[in-house]
């Protein structure tokens, strides 16, 4: 019997769900939020007004580039991903025929809050990026994207932040664009607790046979200005009522 257009439509939208997931080798929502490498966090000793400048007081110490490709048969791919200790990084992906790809980066610093009370930190991030994505022909379906998120996560693994800076894929129109940013939010840490934080790009492509596509996502100025304040002290049952 002929499919409805229901049955149609839901195999489409599956099909278009396995070309995103497939570059990322990650499922939805999960890009970017882990590391595979982690340093050692920089110790915060003062709880109440330390600052610190990055990268100017102290290059960034989370610089995880990777790059992944698999042609189809007939095909050629090609990925390439960098990330500088002084804030620049960049991402690319590039199909010919079929064939998946994906360049991604982590950039950024661990901290520790190594005082005696719990702290806020306040976290300014302010960053400059670019990106192009292409498709011959044009399609319907996401074949090529790119991302760029900011990460905040701590020593348990637990995302705390995760903030969209930059989000396309070519099915919404192919695009050029270029712009910069600035957003700030603020981290509770209790004594010894440490923070990872750091910015995530990535540029996919996923495209069948027959189809080429390109990504291109470029950062660049990646600063960050942490500051520490004391936390409101957490109120116990022993601490009876207010």
């Amino acid at each position: 019997m002929p499919r409805s257009v229901l049955e149609r439509a839901v195999i489409a939208a599956g099909l278009a769900l396995t070309i995103v997931a497939t570059p990322g080798g990650c499922g939805a929502g999960g890009f970017g939020a882990e590391l595979t490498a982690r340093p050692e966090p920089r110790d915060l000793k003062n709880a109440d007004g330390e600052k610190l400048s990055l990268p100017a007081d102290e290059a960034f110490t989370i610089r995880l580039p990777k790059a992944t490709k698999e042609a189809a048969l007939g095909g050629t791919a090609n990925a390439d991903a960098s990330a500088e200790r002084t804030g620049a990084a960049a991402a690319s992906a590039d199909v010919s025929n079929g064939g998946s790809a994906a360049g991604t980066f982590q950039l950024g610093h661990a901290v520790r809050n190594a005082t005696n009370r719990q702290i806020e930190l306040q976290v300014a991030v302010s960053l400059a990026y670019e990106f192009e994505t292409k498709a011959d022909p044009p399609s319907p379906l996401p074949d090529s994207s790119v991302s760029l998120k900011i990460f905040a996560i701590d020593q348990r693994s637990r995302v705390l932040h995760d903030l969209d800076v930059a989000l396309h894929s070519s099915d919404r129109g192919l695009a050029a664009s270029k712009s910069s940013q600035e957003l700030s939010f603020f981290v509770t840490l209790g004594p010894g607790d440490s923070i990872n934080i750091y910015a995530a790009g990535q540029a996919a492509v996923g495209v069948k046979e027959g189809h080429s596509a390109a990504s291109v996502l470029k950062l660049s100025g990646l600063k960050m200005d942490l500051l520490t304040k004391p936390a409101p002290p957490v109120r116990t049952a022993a601490d009876g009522p207010k």
